[in-house]
């Protein structure tokens, strides 16, 4: 709501959230960008589940509280190849 608050009129907000529900394979892709040594990925990978996208929220989640905000063209969208997703919105316009 604060960030909302805040916006211009017309102003976009986007906020990057990391996925509870992401697929297995874009969680594993992303642990093998971090500088880990691959025998260390597999615990690097349970962590990241655990506690990272674990404590997060998913993509229903994100798409029902971006409802009471009163953005225009709000929506939460999974992003290919990472663990996460975009939600957006525009603050509406002065009338």
């Amino acid at each position: 709501k604060e960030c909302v608050r805040v916006l211009r009129p017309g102003g976009l907000l986007a906020v990057l959230e990391v996925d509870r529900s992401c697929h297995f394979n874009d969680a594993a892709a992303f642990i093998r960008t971090w500088h880990v040594p691959a025998p260390l990925r597999p615990v690097a990978l349970m962590g990241f589940h655990t506690y990272v996208a674990g404590r997060s929220i998913d993509l229903q989640e994100a798409n029902a509280a971006l409802g009471p905000l009163g953005l225009d063209e709000a929506e939460a969208v999974r992003l290919r190849g990472i663990p996460g997703f975009l939600m957006r919105g525009l603050r509406p316009a002065l009338a």
